[in-house]
Parts: structure tokens; sequence; C-alpha cells
């Protein structure tokens, strides 16, 4: 399974690899815990290498559930329908990686996607499209973002609407070990960061965005000091937790504000990954450390998460790529606790959550979307 791993950026090795090595490795071993009663319930088959999957607001369980070889299919009680093929470059972490749909859906129609153009450079576009429910086709509205990619992984792969109405867009530091470009810590840049954009007018950048006007600093720069946010949820409040890839040592989650910091590539999690380790960055914010991390023994490539509720509390639920460990987190404002759930068995790439909290989960390899039952209240 090792190879696997770099699909989310944890070991980087030739990224030509992606494109022809076949998807038949050993899958993690499936074990419940008992004390949970934790089960999962096949939803929809035969959709392999999922990305995303983001639920429409109606009364039957329907998605939209992205692949990264570019399908993006609608998916209504458990029935696929292929919307679209998207053409995207496959290579390492390259291809179609998150969907967003925006709120007010039911009146406009748009969706917005997060992929890897298979024509000319390397770059990250966020495209906005039309969806007709009725006829099931996506029309190309328009470009809002083009990044280029100095390297295959580290794309990032998130975007979400807040309770603010912008868009919420994760690029990760663009690769390749160490962050070599110096991404993470470059405020200018938008790599290794979190955007946040108008996608409701103009201009696209929010007039409140926490740099703008700031020279030192992109403007549509909301978060920064990241190294593969592959997953990220948005708090009632506007915060971000975020799901951060590690690379030597440590996966991580972080609760992240406006105009955050994270650290990377001086910290790994809340641990020194040069020789001595600043508590800020040359502009005077404080690293913002994280709520959790875990080791390289316990699993390698952490995936992120949706939010819920389980035993009368919000969670976050989250796994890891390699492990296929279940985990919730709760009380991240206050002592922040990890509860082990159970050992799927599957090697999770992205969480989906209905609009009744039902949790959903899928399988990279086994091209499955599963229910999570015993989750919910």
């Amino acid at each position: 399974m090792w190879w696997l791993l770099f699909v989310f950026g944890c070991t980087e090795l030739k990224s030509e690899f992606m494109s022809w090595m076949p998807l038949n490795v050993e899958e993690p071993s499936k074990s419940f815990n008992s004390a949970t009663a934790i089960e999962l319930s096949p939803w929809v088959s035969d959709l392999p290498q999922v990305t995303d999957i983001q639920f429409l607001d109606e009364s039957t369980p329907t998605a939209l559930v992205a692949q990264k070889e570019g399908r993006l299919s609608l998916v209504v009680n458990g029935k696929a329908t292929l919307i679209a093929e998207i053409l995207v470059k496959t290579d390492s972490e390259q291809g179609l990686l998150g969907i967003a749909i925006h709120p007010d859906f039911n009146v406009n129609r748009l969706v917005y996607l997060h992929k890897t153009p298979l024509d000319g450079s390397d770059r990250t576009e966020i495209v906005e499209y039309r969806l007709s429910m009725s006829d099931l086709t996506l029309e190309k509205a328009r470009i809002l973002l083009q990044v280029p990619q100095p390297y295959p992984n580290h794309n990032g792969g998130a975007i979400h609407f807040g309770p603010d109405g912008m868009l919420y867009v994760a690029l990760g530091d663009g690769g390749w070990r160490n962050d070599p470009d110096g991404h993470g810590q470059n405020p200018r840049t938008l790599l290794g960061a979190i955007l946040r954009l108008n996608v409701n007018g103009e201009p696209l950048v929010p007039q409140d965005n926490p740099f703008v006007g700031v020279q030192t600093h992109h403007d549509l720069v909301w978060i920064n000091g990241l190294r593969n946010p592959w997953k990220f949820q948005i708090l009632s409040d506007g915060r971000l937790i975020i799901a951060d890839v590690g690379q030597n040592e440590w996966e991580e989650i972080s609760i992240a504000s406006k105009g955050a910091n994270l650290g990377w590539n001086i910290w790994e999690g809340d641990a020194c990954f040069v020789d001595s380790c600043a508590t800020q960055d040359p502009f005077g914010t404080p690293f913002t450390m994280p709520v959790h991390t875990y080791a390289h023994d316990v699993g390698q490539s952490i995936t992120g998460g949706v939010l819920t509720r389980y035993n009368g509390e919000a969670v976050y639920l989250f796994s890891d790529f390699s492990s296929g460990t279940l985990w919730a987190l709760s009380d991240w404002d206050g002592t922040p606790r990890v509860q082990n759930l159970a050992s799927l068995g599957l090697n999770v790439s992205t969480f989906g959550v209905d609009p009744t909290g039902q949790p959903y989960v899928a399988d990279f390899v086994g091209g499955t979307i599963y229910q999570i039952n015993g989750v919910p209240e």
C-alpha cells in the first residue's frame, strides 16, 4: 500500500507512478469497536477514487460525487448517474478534487469545482458551473481562479461556502518534500493557504479579507502556513477545522481563525521541523498550534472530516487513508478529546454528511460510499 500514500501527499515518490500503477492493494483489516456500535451500510458502489461528496438540500439523500479521474455523478438514494467527465490531469494528487454547492443552488443552480485541467501547464482551477437538474447537464459559466502548480502533489482540494456566503478554497504548498519553494511561509503566494473568494459579485476579493491592502500578503489569503489541507470544514462561528497532511512524523487537526498562520514548514504539527522554531511569523502573527496530532505509527495520511453529533455533543469525524481508523474529536475549545470509534477496513479518501446529519465515508480503492451508522443521535 505504500505507493498509495502519495495520492494525498504523505510519501513523495515520483508522481508519474500514479498514472499507471494498478489499484490492487490490500485494504486495512476491518474490526469494529463494540463499545460504539459503528456499522457501515453500502450506499453506492462502482465509484473508484472518490475525492468529494457534497449533498444537496433534498428530502431524499442526493449528492454530487467527484472522482479523481474527472467523473462527476449525481447519486440519488444510492443510484449514480454520470453528469460529466471533466478533462483533468491525474498524476499524483492532480485531478478533480473538490465540489462546492452554492447556498442559493435551488435558485441559481451553481456549483464549483476544484480541478487540475488537462490542457496547458500544471495549475489549479476553481471553476463555476451551472447544473441543470432537469436534464442533468453541466455548463461552464466562468473560471474564478487559476493558480500555477510547481509539482503535481500537495494540491489541497477542498472548497466550501461559509455561513458568510463566501467561497473558501484549500491549496497545499505545491510540493515536493520540505516545501522547497517556501510557499508555506510566503504570504504573497496563494499556495499553502486557505483562500476566501466572493463569487456573488465584484470584486472577487472580499474587502474584509485580513490582508486586503497589505503589501506583504496576497489579498485572497485567509489562513496560511499549511502543507496539504486535503479537507476542512467551517464551524458555525466562521472558524475552520483543518486536517493537514503531515510529512515525516505528524498528522494534525487545527482550529484556525481569520489571518491565522499554522506554521508549516517551521512546525510539523506541534513539533519543531527545523533546527530552531520561532513562535510567531516575521509579521508578528503567533503560530496556531493544532488541537490534535498523531504520529506515523498510528496513521500516515489524515483524512478529514465532517461535523455531526455523537452522544449529545458536537464531534468532528475523521480518519486516516493508510490505517482506516475512524475517530471522533470533541471539545476542541476546551480540553480536546479523541475517541477511537472503529477500524473501518477502508482506504478513506473523504466524508460527506446529508441534511439530516447522517455521515458517509468513501473507500478510495474499493469504490464504495458507505453510510456510517451508530454515530448520529
